[in-house]
């Protein structure tokens, strides 16, 4: 299974359209987003964007794999609102027991 923080880290390249600022605001080095993004293209053997030093621009497979990454990452997102929404109902919900001759004793 490909490594969802890999199809994350494509996702926020191809909106900061370059490796520093979306190294930035992932919060890792361009060495190792450059690393992960290589190694999708290797596993598909695909090429997803086309890059320098001076310009980054999508191929025709990358826009169409990006497309699926947004929908992977709106369902990723999807799930931790309905996990936080789950605990919070039942965090309320909570109650310490224990047996009743255990409570009178004090």
């Amino acid at each position: 299974m490909t490594n969802l923080n890999d199809l994350y880290y494509f996702s926020v390249l191809v909106e900061q359209r370059s490796f520093s600022a979306a190294a930035a605001v992932i919060g890792v080095s361009k060495g190792t987003l450059s690393k992960r993004v290589r190694a999708l293209e290797q596993k598909f053997g695909l090429q997803f964007a086309n890059r320098t030093t001076r310009h980054f621009s999508l191929t025709e497979a990358g826009e169409d794999f990006y497309r699926h990454c947004l929908r992977v990452m709106v369902e990723v997102r999807r799930a931790e609102v309905a996990g936080q929404a789950w605990l919070a109902a039942h965090v309320e919900q909570e109650r310490i027991t224990r047996p009743a001759d255990v409570a009178r004793k004090r």
